[in-house]
Order: structure tokens, then sequence, then C-alpha cells
């Protein structure tokens, strides 16, 4: 006779939960949108039939650093974004469900800024930090001798770039949205809402008296 194996109706069921494979997609604005205005900006992802992992998504903003009259700086000048910048580009940052808000954030440089200064170690502005803009400066003026952190980002975004005083940063969700802290599987069915309200840049821009006044100009979010 056959051997056979008993059904344990009292051991617990085993869930599979793993993702097997996942692909990040690149969602805009409308076009026509100017994300130099300080209106809302506003990204929908309406494929409410597909599956989506919030927590491992990320913003990505591009730009310029220019001199007032539109002139580039040069690798000389005292200036560059201040530490965690591209967050104090925007005052608020909603994310939505199917136009059911799950969190806001307002004040958004100086939130991130507080969380980050909790979460993140010293050796995190050593490694993928610079990605986000992620390094403190070491003292509280723009002096390229004294201050560190203000030495490594005018190095970054003054005098690297291959295209003058153009930067790119990709800011994850988890460094903006507390839920993606706490809500790490995927969702399905949901039209998805992301609003970032622009306000002026004076709060990321650092600089020197000597250095010549200058403006921000995002060219994608």
């Amino acid at each position: 006779m056959a051997g056979y194996k008993k059904v344990n109706l009292t051991k617990q069921a085993f869930i599979d939960e793993s993702i097997s494979r996942f692909q990040f997609g690149e969602y805009s604005p409308p076009t026509g949108t100017n994300i130099n205005d300080i209106v809302p900006i506003k990204i929908n992802i309406e494929m409410a039939d597909s599956f989506f992992l919030p927590f491992k998504a990320y913003l990505q903003v591009k730009g310029r650093l220019l001199a007032a009259s539109g002139t580039s700086y040069a690798n000389t000048d005292v200036v560059t974004l201040t530490h965690n910048g591209i967050m104090h580009l925007f005052n608020r940052m909603a994310y939505d469900l199917s136009g059911q808000n799950i969190e806001t954030v307002n004040s958004l440089g100086q939130a991130t800024t507080m969380l980050g200064v909790l979460r993140y170690s010293n050796d995190f502005q050593l490694t993928e930090g610079l990605n986000q803009l992620w390094y403190k400066d070491t003292v509280t003026d723009a002096n390229l001798t004294t201050n560190v952190g203000f030495t490594v980002g005018q190095t970054y975004i003054i005098q690297k770039p291959t295209t003058k005083v153009t930067f790119s940063f990709i800011i994850p969700f988890k460094h903006i949205f507390e839920f993606c802290d706490d809500y790490t599987t995927v969702l399905y069915g949901f039209k998805h809402t992301l609003t970032l309200q622009r306000k002026n840049y004076n709060d990321a821009f650092f600089r020197s008296a000597a250095a010549a006044i200058g403006k921000i100009n995002p060219t994608k979010v």
C-alpha cells in the first residue's frame, strides 16, 4: 500500500506576499504645466488596473542654478543649493488615493530636514545621501573653507556638471511621507495623485554676501 501524508489542519497556512519583479515608470505633470509658477502641480496615475508600490517610488527634480542675469556662475562663486534644498522648493506635498488624502506634509523643507536628522546616520551623506542633496552643513555660513557641507554642494552643483550649474536629484518618497515606512505592500485598484505646492526659492538658495543674487529654475518634475 502506497504511503501518504496526513493533512495537518492546524498548521498555519503559508502566505506568499513576495514580489517577483517590479519596474519603475515615469509620470509627469500634464502637458503645459508651468512648474515654476507658485501653483499646485499635480501628477496623476490613472491606471487603476495596475499594481503600484509607493514606498519604492521617488521624485526626480532637474533644473539650473543661475545668476539673476541668466548667466552661469563661475567655479569660484560661493553659492549652491541649501542642504535638503530640493524640498525647500515646495511648501506642501500631498498623496491621494482615488480622491482620499493619505498624507499631507506642510513646511516641506523644514519637516523633512527634522525627520532626516533623526532618521539618517552621519554615514548616509557619505554614500547615497548626496543623490537627494542630503549633506549637512558644519557651520551656518556659506564658506568654502570652514563649511564642509557647503563645499560639497558647491563642488557638485557649480563645478562638476558637464552642463554648467545643472542639477538632477532623486528624492525617495520615504524621505517625504511617513506612510511609506508603515505600508510597504503593493496597492491595486486606485487612482494615485501627487500634489506639490511650489514656493519661492529663497530657502533653497545659499550664497555668500559677495556672490551675485541668483535664481533656481526647475526644468523637470
